[in-house]
């Protein structure tokens, strides 16, 4: 609760379970990844470019499989990772996690 007596109002910047989007700023942070296509290609792997390295396929969604979606304000997908806007909406395999 907070002082005055109502309950606070959740403000998640990053880092919530199933946040692959603020796992990906705290790997690029603890990396000293700066450079831009750097940047990119991290968010690229946080959004699902890391199948190949899983031995899963590409672009392959199926019903049943696992939903992690972040939905935030942003002007592209580097600025969703560098600025860390407030997460809108976080989704974790399926289920609301935030929003």
């Amino acid at each position: 609760m907070s002082p005055s007596g109502s309950a606070p109002t959740a403000s998640v910047t990053c880092g919530a379970p199933g946040d692959l989007l603020g796992i990906a700023w705290q790997y690029a942070r603890a990396s000293s990844i700066v450079r831009d296509e750097d940047l990119l290609r991290v968010v690229e792997i946080a959004a699902g470019g890391s199948a190949r390295f899983t031995g899963l396929a590409t672009n392959r969604l199926q019903a049943g499989d696992r939903a992690d979606i972040v939905l935030v304000y942003a002007e592209n997908a580097m600025d969703a990772l560098v600025r860390t806007p407030r997460r809108e909406v976080v989704i974790g395999r399926g289920h609301l996690l935030v929003g």
